[in-house]
């Protein structure tokens, strides 16, 4: 923004497909993460996967602010692989939390399917679907969205497979569709969003917006597995750091422009847990 944190920006926010007119400046309202942190590794037996972590992404918020940037997003994380129960092996099911209540942070489903792509195990790959509608307000900032979207991953093993340590990189590509509508104050030029004042100071100006779109983000990630070919109860642990880059929506003078670009990273730790194997088959420490 312009100008630092004096006006507090109060904004509401409708997104379809990627765009949205949001609060700005000190607040942060929106979260948008550019990836769902699903391990698109398919477990050897039927299992559940909770996971902890800073995704990247970035906040509708920036959107009526000068520079769009991206940001780390903090999301919880539970998927299970159910396939193998319902003959459908690969079948995933899931859901997460992405933000906070202070960001109009939001639950989203999640629905997917993991496979080996070879053989050998080395390549594998993960389609996942997410979507939901949110909502959220801080500081005299809101917004409400409706995002759709997909995304598709690949995991290449890069080391032998061994049960203690395993090397990984993470590929994966995502489409969202966005619908927002946002309400903010904005600064006298009427160009981008501001703080709004603290009572009792009038509210000043404010503007309001709505739009749509289709925002795309690329994702690479760096993982370690360990404990993933036990034959135990414990089906592994994995941190992964990733770098990743997309679109955003932007807004000035109350109009959606054109989407910009941002770059962020995200860290995630991933453990799970699920049925014993019948018989020992781990590869060899």
């Amino acid at each position: 923004m312009s100008e630092p944190c004096r006006t507090l920006v109060s904004m509401r926010i409708l997104l379809v497909s990627g765009w949205a007119a949001l609060l700005g400046a000190c607040t942060t309202l929106g979260p948008m993460p550019a990836m769902t942190g699903t391990t698109p590794l398919p477990p050897e037996r039927p299992s559940l996967e909770l996971q902890l972590a800073v995704v990247p992404g970035t906040y509708l918020s920036s959107a009526v602010q000068d520079e769009q940037d991206g940001a780390p997003i903090g999301q919880l994380a539970l998927v299970a692989e159910i396939g193998r129960l319902l003959a459908l092996p690969g079948l995933t099911v899931g859901g997460r939390y992405v933000g906070k209540d202070s960001e109009g942070g939001f639950p989203e489903p999640m629905l997917g399917y993991r496979a080996y792509l070879d053989a050998s195990r080395q390549i594998a790959m993960a389609v996942m679907a997410f979507g939901t509608r949110a909502d959220g307000e801080n500081d005299g900032a809101s917004y409400r969205a409706t995002r759709i979207g997909g995304e598709v991953g690949f995991d290449v093993r890069l080391t032998a497979q061994r049960r203690w340590i395993e090397l990984h990189v993470v590929g994966v590509a995502s489409a969202t569709a966005l619908w927002a509508r946002g309400t903010y104050c904005v600064d006298v030029d009427g160009r981008y969003g501001v703080d709004c004042p603290d009572p009792p100071d009038p509210i000043g100006p404010m503007d309001s917006v709505k739009g749509s779109g289709l925002y795309p983000a690329g994702v690479v990630s760096f993982a370690i597995d360990s404990g993933r070919h036990l034959d135990q109860y414990f089906h592994g642990i994995r941190g992964a750091v990733s770098v990743a880059g997309g679109t955003t929506p932007r807004v000035e003078f109350g109009e959606q422009k054109s989407a910009t670009v941002y770059a962020t990273f995200g860290l995630s730790l991933t453990i799970a847990f699920g049925a014993a194997a019948s018989s020992p088959s781990a590869p060899k420490p």
